[in-house]
């Protein structure tokens, strides 16, 4: 089995907090084959019996990286199974997200105890042309202003492709928690800070208990050299307290949580 020339390329980089382990590959939909998923040790899942190849290597080289993340928690050989919805369900201490964007694919896992979600995104930089005709259902209010404000080492396309898979795993990070679809207006974007490369969102319409209206929230961005930008958004687990009730923005002690 030439699983080398599927996989061409791999790497757990060091790209967020070392508390999130991160794998990342570089597949090929040509090289292809179904019985890969036996030699990787991970079952066909029925719902891919009338997929097209693209979306069966997809799926695949996703499964991969995830169970190569959850490799630096002891786990193998999982099966990551998917609910109703189609989102990665995750070994029981351990919350994760998986995304894939033509030839690439990554996945993040953590501890639930460390992150109660976890949202990550690649994406490949979205042409100016396709940019001017979608900004209007991705961007709202102040956030054209914002990437008119930002251009400078990074043209418009690339901030826009950066504010619209923040979103994306805004939503893969949330939505284990809210339980329900949410469009994009639910998260605004109030900076961009390019030498840090993080991004602050917030909500715009109360999600959850813990995702109340006006919660802010800190994301990070990476652009790889090969022309893909990956964006993670995580929101920290609330430990208990005694005598009273929690929220993420604060923990018992009243420090400042995400």
């Amino acid at each position: 089995m030439q699983t080398r020339k599927f996989i061409s390329f791999e790497q757990s980089p060091s790209w967020f907090r070392c508390d999130i382990s991160i794998h990342y590959c570089h597949f090929s939909a040509e090289d292809y084959k179904d019985q890969l998923f036996a030699y990787h040790q991970i079952p066909f899942p029925s719902t891919l019996e009338k997929a097209v190849i693209k979306r069966r290597a997809e799926f695949l080289a996703g499964r991969y990286c995830a169970h190569k993340s959850l490799l630096s928690f002891e786990h193998t050989n999982i099966n990551i199974d998917a609910d109703n919805h189609g989102c990665p369900l995750w070994p029981s201490k351990i919350t994760g997200s998986i995304s894939h964007s033509n030839t690439r694919a990554v996945a993040a896992t953590s501890l639930k105890s460390n992150y109660r979600g976890i949202g990550i995104d690649i994406e490949n930089i979205i042409d100016h042309s396709v940019y001017k005709e979608i900004k209007e259902q991705i961007l709202f209010d102040k956030e054209h202003q914002i990437i008119k404000q930002a251009q400078g080492e990074l043209s418009a396309s690339l901030l826009f492709t950066i504010i619209f898979s923040v979103k994306e795993s805004f939503f893969k990070a949330a939505y284990p928690e809210v339980k329900r679809y949410f469009d994009f207006s639910s998260v605004s974007i109030l900076r961009i800070d390019q030498k840090n490369k993080t991004i602050l969102i917030q909500v715009n319409k109360t999600l959850s208990e813990n995702l109340a209206f006006g919660k802010e929230i800190l994301a990070e961005y990476r652009i790889l050299p090969d022309e893909n930008v990956v964006t993670i958004v995580t929101l920290k687990s609330i430990p208990p307290c005694r005598g009273g009730l929690n929220t993420e923005n604060k923990g018992c002690d009243g420090k400042q949580l995400t």
